[in-house]
């Protein structure tokens, strides 16, 4: 479903742990994306939709019809609030009302929800007192369909050689982290399908041993990767939902499940450890102090590593999506300052348009351009589109691995003499990130980014504004 217009209305989220505007429109924070955030209870309605002579729409977290009753599978607060946007702007266009049906596909396909509008009724009946006196509510009831859970079988063999190779770089070794439980703190390289996590049971375990055993600078990288990531590309919660569908064809969400408890004991031993006081000072340091860090970031720590190590537990059958978001601040953690791992590189179209841009630079305009990114970096709204980009980065395929894919050779060749290889490759890869952005999909880089991004740099680079406008549906 795809929204067409900026919403005049607002969704209430509640549950019994949740009580949230998320905000379509109504300038709120949006609501979490979590796993946990829809308990069985949850639900959302909108409020101002009888404003605009229609009623109100109400949304259970879990299914209401059907034969599969979602005891794993719901919609979050964001879901909700997503799916209410998308189905009330059906409903004002004249293409849904009560009685009818409206299907959609999630998880790559591999679940089907079909939504049914049951007939109005006052807002009292659905709890949903935030609506005008007046309104009534549409209750929209829906079944969800999946295949059944798939049988646990022995891992792809082709991927259990990447996962081994992967395995030996990767530092610490399980068996010296002495923060891991005991059960974690294991080197074999046994891909058993019958393992605490399946046949990547090797794979969940190294991972966890390089991030809680990474020490305090490895583990604030990950924690900063996870915030710009999570927060900007796609969300932790949407990862988890993706693992859960592969876990399910592959018959390991048993695997997936022991992870909810046991990252809490991983965390709590980061946490408890003494040097997570040096943790929280360099999170802090780049993210800006504020007084409930420590217990922000411990549960940040959680999110990020369920969904590093659910992604690790179904990596041999994961998708090329799921892969780039699971894996995506662990990854990048690791990499170096400059360049990016290589699942994460940028399309080639993507790169040539972008140097066909910058083609006609000379060499003497490098430090002038630096200068400008350096300059802008003051201005909130250049700021607003770098973190965006950044964010999008994490978790997507929008980068390039070195400054000769997209520079002339001799402004590469000076950024090399005058050692700004650093500052130039950020500024080469926000370009592409943009270009990506735009041609994925406009609503990843809204008219208002674009145009900050661009206006430091409309006499020097031209062609840019038109790249990240032309041929496309702009809109804020």
């Amino acid at each position: 479903m795809g929204t067409s217009a900026t919403p005049t209305w607002m969704v209430q989220v509640v549950s019994d742990d949740v009580h949230c505007s998320a905000c379509c429109g109504s300038g709120d924070e949006p609501a979490p994306a979590t796993p946990s955030d829809a308990s069985p209870g949850a639900f959302a309605y909108t409020i101002g939709l009888h404003d605009r002579g229609s009623p109100e729409l109400h949304l259970w977290a879990r299914p209401t019809e059907g034969d599969d009753p979602g005891a794993d599978w719901s919609f979050s607060a964001q879901d909700m609030a997503q799916t209410l946007n998308e189905l009330a702007e059906l409903v004002l266009a004249g293409r849904l009302s009560a009685g009818s049906t409206h299907t959609e596909s999630y998880d790559a396909g591999d679940a089907t929800v079909t939504f049914r509008l049951g007939e109005a009724v006052e807002r009292e009946q659905v709890d949903a007192f935030g609506a005008d006196p007046a309104a009534v509510v549409l209750p929209v009831r829906w079944s969800l369909h999946r295949p059944p859970p798939g049988e646990l079988g022995p891992a792809d063999l082709g991927m259990v050689g990447l996962c081994r190779e992967m395995l030996l770089g990767l530092a610490p070794r399980p068996s010296r982290v002495a923060l891991l439980p005991a059960s974690w703190r294991s080197d074999a390289l046994d891909f058993d399908p019958h393992g605490d996590h399946g046949p990547m049971t090797p794979l969940v375990r190294g991972i966890a041993a390089a991030v809680v055993g990474g020490g305090p600078d490895q583990q604030a990288r990950f924690l900063l990767e996870c915030a710009s990531g999570y927060t900007t590309g796609t969300s932790a919660g949407h990862v988890l939902a993706m693992v859960r569908a592969a876990a399910r064809r592959s018959g390991r969400l048993g695997g997936v499940d022991r992870l909810d408890e046991e990252v809490e004991e991983l965390v709590g031993a980061v946490v408890e450890d003494g040097s997570w006081p040096a943790v929280v000072a360099a999170a802090t340091d780049a993210l800006g102090p504020w007084p409930t860090a420590s217990d922000d970031l411990a549960g940040l720590l959680r999110r990020g590593l369920l969904a590093a190590l659910s992604t690790a537990v179904v990596r041999d059958v994961a998708d090329r999506e799921l892969l780039l978001a699971g894996t995506g601040p662990f990854r990048w953690s690791r990499s170096g300052s400059v360049g990016a791992p290589p699942e994460f590189l940028a399309p080639e179209s993507v790169v040539r348009a972008v140097a066909e841009v910058l083609g006609h630079l000379r060499a003497r305009e490098l430090p002038e351009l630096l200068t400008r990114h350096h300059v802008a970096c003051g201005d909130v709204r250049y700021l607003d589109a770098v973190a965006h980009l950044q964010g999008l980065a994490v978790t997507d395929a929008t980068s390039v691995d070195t400054i000769d894919a997209v520079l002339p050779r001799p402004v590469a060749r000076r950024a090399r003499r005058d050692r700004v290889v650093g500052p130039t490759w950020t500024w080469a890869a926000l370009l592409v990130g943009a270009a990506c952005a735009a041609s994925a999909d406009p609503r990843r880089l809204s008219l208002e980014l674009t145009d900050a991004l661009c206006a430091p740099y409309d006499d020097l680079v031209p062609g840019l504004r038109r790249l990240l406008t032309s041929g496309r549906d702009r809109r804020p």
